[in-house]
């Protein structure tokens, strides 16, 4: 067991199954071990003028309904499989598993969950977050089949709507 005065650490992290992929992939061609990887990673990471700080500003735009309907989805279904809220940030380290690797359409995807109310703040009680930090969770399910339910109508009548435009 490692002290604090111990000169190497061995700590336990969570990585999304993309990302462990990548490192994989960048082990197998180099050589060089996962953890030396990461010892890496950090190190170019605190270099930098601001280490760490994941941009998950969701764009500014006008929100046209149902646009990231499909994606919302994805997100959605993603969330149902957590025991538990989650934060934005760990949300996007998770778009390529989710199925949205774009990161702008994964936020606006996620606005689209926040503005039709699919999800929501929740609060946490994990001492290690900072107090203004927001975990989100579903809302409930009966909420969520209406929303798909009021979606896929939507698309209907835009696909008729297409074709009459189309035959006229």
């Amino acid at each position: 067991m490692r002290t604090k005065d111990s000169k190497l650490y061995k700590p336990t992290a969570f990585a999304s199954r993309y990302h462990f992929q990548q490192l994989d992939k960048i082990r197998e061609e180099t050589g060089i071990s996962i953890g030396r990887l990461i010892c890496i990673a950090i190190d170019n990471e605190l270099m930098k003028e601001e280490p760490f700080k994941l941009d998950t500003e969701i764009p500014d735009v006008e929100h046209v309904e149902f646009a990231f309907a499909d994606q919302a989805g994805k997100i959605i279904e993603y969330m149902k499989t957590l025991r538990s809220p989650i934060g934005l940030d760990m949300l996007l380290l998770l778009r390529h598993d989710i199925g949205i690797p774009e990161r702008e359409t994964f936020l606006l995807a996620f606005k689209e969950c926040l503005t039709v109310r699919l999800i929501e703040p929740k609060e946490h009680k994990n001492d290690r977050y900072r107090p203004d930090y927001v975990m989100y969770g579903l809302k409930k399910e009966d909420v969520v089949k209406k929303v798909r339910k009021q979606a896929s109508e939507y698309d209907r009548y835009l696909r008729l709507k297409r074709k009459y435009e189309n035959e006229a």
